[in-house]
């Protein structure tokens, strides 16, 4: 609780305001709605798109999951770059050689902290893909959700970028399609140039 003494006196008007708290929709938000979420979700489509007819769904799942992780360790990787060159060293020579900088756990920490999206794209489509290697899902079922979530995912993203916006509910079913749509343009532009 913060107490303003608005006249700047002791004895004047006292405006009392509370914390604010974003709600648990504004930080979902800020924390999907990343440009490595909407990376991986269109990487992710790209790859179980690009599979085969002849490749068993095992094949898919394992390629997605393998792509999913070097992209995201090359996003790790960079990030962590980004930030040491832009965070140099505050003491270049430091007392205690043997001393870890502490800019490279810094750098770490970063480069993790932003890249995660690349992974949280590739969950649900994966888990569909091994529902279909398990037999739960037929091979078909699994690959066309597999294939039809992260689409679905981008639209829901487009959305949410606009949300908070102040124009009518058609103007953002509209934003949502066309980013949807985008979405699938890239994704079969990807898979075409591969």
């Amino acid at each position: 609780m913060v107490q303003v003494n608005v006249s700047g006196e002791t004895s004047g008007a006292v405006i009392t305001t509370q914390s604010h708290r974003p709600s648990l929709w504004v930080v979902m938000q800020r924390q999907l709605l990343t440009p490595q979420l909407i990376y991986g979700t269109i990487l992710i489509s790209a790859v179980i798109g690009w599979a085969e007819d002849d490749d068993s769904v095992r094949k898919v799942l394992t390629t997605a999951v393998s792509t999913a992780f070097v992209f995201w360790a090359a996003h790790v990787l960079c990030e962590a770059l980004s930030y040491v060159s832009k965070h140099p060293s505050a003491q270049p020579s430091r007392a205690v050689p043997d001393e870890p900088d502490p800019v490279l756990s810094l750098a770490l920490k970063y480069g993790l902290s932003h890249s995660g999206g690349l992974l949280y794209s590739a969950v649900i489509p994966c888990l569909l893909l091994g529902l279909g290697t398990v037999g739960i899902l037929s091979e078909a079922e699994s690959y066309w959700l597999a294939l039809g979530i992260p689409v679905t995912s981008l639209a829901l993203l487009g959305w949410m970028a606009f949300r908070d916006h102040p124009i009518p509910w058609y103007k953002k079913t509209l934003a949502a399609v066309c980013v949807s749509t985008l979405g699938i343009i890239v994704i079969i532009l990807k898979v075409a140039v591969h």
